[in-house]
């Protein structure tokens, strides 16, 4: 023996009507449950200029981080250079092709957390310089 089942278009549009709201119930459960890890309040901005090599020019402080708006490193003819390190990596890379024969990597807008390291290197002498802006921000826990 069958038997068969009738889905009444009312019952759908319950259950259907039940659905969404369940569905959006959800959204906003999940919407409201995300949080940012925190916020981020301008704290100061620091500007750097070296002329010999420094294992720490700059360390970003606990409960802050920092944006390099602006790193120059300069190269002479010599092929004697000051470059950036940062967490005691090299920033430039070579000899590659340019004019001094090294690739420069940019790091203006590059962000950096707390306990990162700026530090800066040489090859040589030669009166070379480097500059270096930063700003810092303070994290604001939520």
């Amino acid at each position: 023996m069958q038997t068969h089942y009738y889905i009444h278009q009312t019952d759908f549009k319950l259950n259907y009507k039940n659905m969404k709201t369940k569905l959006l119930l959800l959204l906003l459960a999940l919407t409201l449950g995300v949080n940012a890890q925190g916020n981020l309040q301008f704290n100061q901005v620091l500007t750097y200029t070296a002329s010999s090599p420094q294992s720490t020019l700059y360390t970003v402080p606990s409960g802050k981080v920092a944006k390099i708006t602006k790193a120059i490193e300069f190269f002479n003819t010599s092929n004697y250079f000051l470059v950036f390190t940062i967490n005691g990596v090299r920033t430039v890379e070579g000899p590659y092709g340019n004019a001094d024969g090294y690739t420069r990597t940019s790091k203006d807008g590059m962000w950096l957390k707390s306990g990162d390291v700026i530090g800066v290197t040489a090859n040589g002498s030669g009166g070379e310089k480097i500059f270096l802006s930063i700003i810092e921000y303070n994290i604001i826990s939520p």
